[in-house]
């Protein structure tokens, strides 16, 4: 597999948090300009909404302060005075408020400061009236300070009307502006979260092809490497995961060397090791049948054990190449449709001997089976098992071949009444050179390699091969093969 990708897990971890850390960082600061831009309008038209309601207050006043001025004139009313009076201190107190809100705005601090000379005319204007009124003065005098004051009064409330209506016009736009900033936050946070989905999904895509689909590459070549099969193409690159398919292709050239070696040892075994030991058990089995002449009792003893301890070598050697063939899978299985009774006399005849010598019964009621087997490989399975069962079993005691078809296989059964195996044990028993039970004083050696050989040339016909057993209760050992005109 190829990939263009060159950079290692820590540097795509650091692009997967960077990036949406970027993001973040570069969204909440817009989001937060955007929200300062929000306040500061809004400030800014709850400002203009407070000086609109000072100039209106301070407009309805002046034209009050005007209408009480006449009232007065006409009523002497003391109530309609007290109420001038209040309104004429009032006003100089709320033009003074009016330059503190507009302090920071050039444009509108000149205008305030005009209409502040014209309100201290105003109001000086008021109290003369006012004091012209309470002494009584002659008629020109009031008409004077009157037509005076009237045109003080129009000009100041004509430039206060002007002046609310800029202020309600500035609070008009502050207010769209507001609307304006909020409706372009509301579709800058949809933005936001659309633009964050993309980027995981980006990021996704990058982490799955540059990541997760060479680590697929990786778990697919271990699989391959247990099972012995050839490994895919190297990765390309140099990250981790690179470097890492990179060991496994190292450790699958290494585990091909060591199986060619360990051909080469069996290649050396086969001919340096079973022709000599051929030879010795030839010549041992003439010096003990006495072809070569007599010998004295103790060297016929010696030459007995000697001859044992070959034979038991030479089968040493025969299972070990022969579960060296059959994982290599150089031993060939010649299957062939033909009846299971032949396979199995065949076998009760190979154990008899050793059977009647441990007084052990054999017992097999032929049926009407037809097998799709290799019928000597058969023959090999059903004398490794009788013979273990044979060994296992106490004597004047039975041990049995059963068949059962189930489905499209045949189950074979050898069953003795032995000692059974611990269940610890079960699990172990097809495993290379396992003992039952290697502690135990009166374990019957053997070479470990039997049962091993079985499991291997069952499944070498496509078939399954167990063991059930109860400690006291005796074995079964069981295997299954194809029955004849089934697939």
């Amino acid at each position: 597999m190829k990939t263009s990708f060159e950079l290692k897990l820590s540097h795509k971890a650091l692009i997967l948090v960077a990036v949406p850390l970027f993001f973040e960082l570069a969204f909440v600061g817009t989001l937060s300009y955007l929200l300062g831009e929000a306040e500061a309008e809004a400030f800014r038209e709850r400002h203009a909404r407070a000086i609109s309601a000072e100039s209106s207050s301070l407009l309805k006043n002046f034209m009050d302060a005007g209408i009480l001025l006449h009232l007065y004139k006409t009523t002497r009313s003391e109530a309609f005075l007290r109420r001038l009076q209040e309104l004429r201190a009032q006003i100089p107190r709320q033009f003074r408020s009016l330059q503190i809100m507009v302090a920071d705005s050039p444009r509108e601090k000149i205008m305030v400061e005009k209409f502040a000379v014209s309100c201290r005319k105003a109001v000086r204007l008021l109290t003369d009236a006012e004091r012209l009124i309470g002494d009584g003065s002659e008629a020109f005098h009031w008409a004077g300070s009157s037509t005076e004051l009237a045109e003080v009064t129009e000009e100041l409330v004509s430039g206060l009307r002007s002046f609310v209506k800029e202020q309600e016009s500035n609070e008009l736009l502050d207010t769209n502006a507001e609307g304006k900033t909020r409706l372009l936050i509301r579709n800058l946070l949809a933005a936001g979260v659309l633009l964050n989905i993309a980027i995981a999904l980006a990021l996704a895509f990058y982490f799955n092809r540059g990541t997760t689909s060479r680590l697929l590459v990786l778990v697919d070549n271990t699989k391959r490497l247990a099972r012995g099969n050839e490994l895919a193409p190297k990765l390309s690159g140099a990250d981790e995961i690179a470097l890492l398919d990179n060991v496994f292709h190292d450790m699958a050239e290494a585990l091909d060397d060591a199986a060619r070696r360990k051909q080469e040892l069996v290649s050396m075994v086969t001919h340096d090791l079973r022709t000599p030991l051929t030879s010795i058990q030839s010549t041992l089995t003439l010096l003990d049948g006495g072809v070569l002449g007599d010998l004295p009792e103790r060297a016929s003893r010696k030459v007995a054990m000697a001859l044992d301890s070959t034979a038991r070598l030479i089968s040493l050697i025969n299972d070990l190449l022969d579960i060296e063939k059959l994982e290599a899978g150089l031993m060939k299985i010649d299957e062939k449709e033909q009846d299971l009774n032949p396979i199995v006399e065949n076998s009760l005849n190979s154990v008899q001997a050793f059977a009647d010598a441990a007084s052990v019964k054999l017992d097999y009621q032929p049926g009407n089976f037809r097998v799709k087997a290799d019928s000597d490989r058969l023959v090999q399975v059903l004398v490794n098992l009788l013979s273990n069962a044979v060994k296992f079993s106490d004597a004047a005691s039975t041990v049995k071949i059963e068949a059962e078809a189930i489905e499209n296989m045949l189950e074979l059964r050898v069953i003795d009444q032995g000692r059974g195996i611990p269940e610890e044990h079960l699990s172990q028993v097809f495993e290379r050179f396992a003992q039952v039970d290697p502690n135990n004083p009166v374990e019957k050696k053997g070479t470990g390699l039997g049962l091993p050989i079985c499991k291997k040339i069952v499944e070498a016909h496509g078939g399954t091969i167990g063991v059930r057993s109860k400690p006291g209760q005796g074995s079964c050992f069981w295997f299954r093969v194809k029955l004849a005109g089934h697939v």
